[in-house]
């Protein structure tokens, strides 16, 4: 479904840097994630080890790049009830928006995968029975500032900084917006709310599974727990072989444990699925549909 949008989107031409990203990188991690759970499904066993190296940092790319993409819509959103166009006419002006959305969208899941994941990946990957490979960092105070804490900072800076943007705009400049979004060519009226719409349900998904993860890593880092700011570089890249965890083990180590595997999975895929609703049914991707099952019917 999301491969659907893609096409459609590259058919049409219609590109919208946000939920263009969200959509690529959802597709590889749902695909990957499928087949992950058919490989492993009843065994735990480790194998695969270039796929697993592979698959582990596609997901922790996506782990940054969700919210990201959230909050690339959101700034978007942000610049048309301003009454700015989307398509900026000055070429400087053009460049620094360019560079700022590929420096959210790109660059930032770049640096927390290649750099800061690394630093802290305290075995090779982690196979889980029924899950499949995943990545694996030792838990400190520096992994939840790196890592962690982006699935707070992303969606907080579209909550608290854009949207009561956006809502004061639309409350004391409402004409005027309406009047903009009739007579802007890109971007459309029912557009602008799907944009919304997809961007208010990620940050439902998004934020409070992220608050969930880094108050439970919080804490193990009170007194009287061993939890330390960081392990340090020797102990943690000292025993870097794979290892495997059973469904009996995943299971005895407590609900929430068992839940968040569960939750970080069917989340992707509810997001998958309502990205689809509102960018995949309408009725441009409808008669894009239509015109490729006819080409293809024809000969």
């Amino acid at each position: 479904l999301l491969l659907l949008v893609l096409t459609t989107s590259f058919i049409r031409q219609s590109w919208n840097l946000g939920v263009s990203f969200l959509c690529f990188w959802l597709f590889w991690e749902l695909f990957t994630d499928g087949i992950n759970a058919i490989i492993w499904a009843d065994n735990a066993d480790l194998k695969l080890y270039i796929y697993c190296d592979i698959v582990t940092h596609l997901q922790m790319f996506t782990f940054i790049v969700k919210p990201a993409c959230t909050l690339l819509i959101t700034r978007r959103l942000y610049r048309i009830v301003s009454l700015r166009s989307v398509l900026l006419h000055s070429r400087k002006e053009s460049l620094t928006d360019h560079i700022v959305e590929w420096t959210i969208g790109f660059g930032l899941p770049v640096l927390v995968t290649s750099v800061f994941y690394y630093i802290q990946q305290g075995a090779r990957f982690q196979v889980l029975e029924g899950f499949g490979c995943r990545n694996t960092y030792n838990i400190s105070g520096f992994s939840i500032i790196t890592v962690d804490s982006w699935a707070v900072i992303l969606p907080s800076i579209s909550i608290f900084f854009y949207c009561p943007k956006m809502i004061y705009v639309f409350y004391h400049h409402s004409r005027d917006t309406n009047k903009f979004l009739r007579s802007d060519s890109s971007v459309s009226r029912p557009s602008y709310f799907r944009l919304l719409a997809l961007a208010c349900v990620d940050i439902i998904l998004t934020l409070p599974y992220g608050i969930a993860n880094v108050v439970e890593q919080v804490n193990g880092l009170l007194p009287g727990y061993s939890v330390p700011f960081f392990w340090g570089w020797e102990s943690t890249h000292s025993n870097w072989m794979p290892f495997s965890i059973s469904y009996a083990e995943i299971k005895a180590g407590g609900g929430w444990q068992l839940s968040n595997f569960y939750l970080s999975s069917w989340s992707s895929v509810a997001l998958a699925l309502i990205t689809f609703a509102f960018f995949g049914a309408t009725p441009e991707a409808r008669a894009a549909y239509q015109r490729g099952f006819y080409a293809i019917s024809k000969p």
